[in-house]
C-alpha cells in the first residue's frame, strides 16, 4: 500500500509540474541603437577687440556676433578686430544644444570680464546637410577705470551636445 500512496504521489507531482509548463510563454524583446559622428568644435578665428585705448572712467566695449564693436564715446577703437568663430561637425541634419560660459582676460592690470553675449544658433541648433556650421561668437570687455596698459588674454567656453 506504502508503494502504491508514493507512486500516486509522483504520478500528481508529474501532473502538476508538466500542467505548468503548458501555461508558459516567451518572447523575443526588441532592440535598436542610432549610431551618430562624435561631435568636433575648433577654433577658426579668435575674437579680438584690437586696440583700445581708454580713460580713466572704465566702461564696457561690445563686440557682436556679426563683428561690429562699440564702445564708450570717449574710448578709442582701433586695429584689427574679429568675433570668434567656432566650427561644429557631426552627424548632418543633428539636433545639438549650445551653451557657455563667461571668461576673463588677464594682463599686467587687473583682470577683465568677458562676458558672452551672442553666438549664432544657440540652443537646439540643427547642422546642415553637410555636417558643419559655423558659430560666430560676440562678447562684452568689461574694462576698468584703472586698467593698467599692456596686452590681456584668456579665454571662454562654449559646449555642443546632442
Amino acid at each position: 500500500m506504502k508503494i502504491n500512496k508514493i507512486c500516486l504521489y509522483i504520478v500528481i507531482l508529474a501532473v502538476g509540474i508538466s500542467s505548468t509548463q503548458i501555461y508558459a510563454a516567451s518572447i523575443n524583446g526588441s532592440a535598436s541603437a542610432v549610431i551618430n559622428a562624435k561631435i568636433g568644435i575648433s577654433e577658426t578665428t579668435a575674437m579680438n577687440f584690437g586696440i583700445i585705448a581708454v580713460d580713466a572712467t572704465g566702461g564696457t566695449v561690445v563686440l557682436t556676433n556679426q563683428g561690429a564693436i562699440s564702445g564708450p564715446l570717449s574710448y578709442e577703437l582701433t586695429g584689427t578686430k574679429s568675433k570668434g568663430v567656432l566650427s561644429i561637425s557631426s552627424t548632418p541634419g543633428q539636433s545639438l544644444t549650445i551653451t557657455y560660459t563667461n571668461g576673463t582676460l588677464t594682463g599686467p592690470g587687473p583682470d577683465m570680464a568677458l562676458n558672452v553675449t551672442g553666438i549664432t544658433n544657440t540652443n537646439t541648433a540643427s547642422l546642415t546637410s553637410s555636417g558643419t556650421d559655423p558659430l560666430d561668437v560676440g562678447a562684452e570687455l568689461v574694462v576698468g577705470a584703472t586698467q593698467t596698459v599692456g596686452s590681456y588674454t584668456g579665454t571662454y567656453t562654449v559646449e555642443v551636445n546632442y
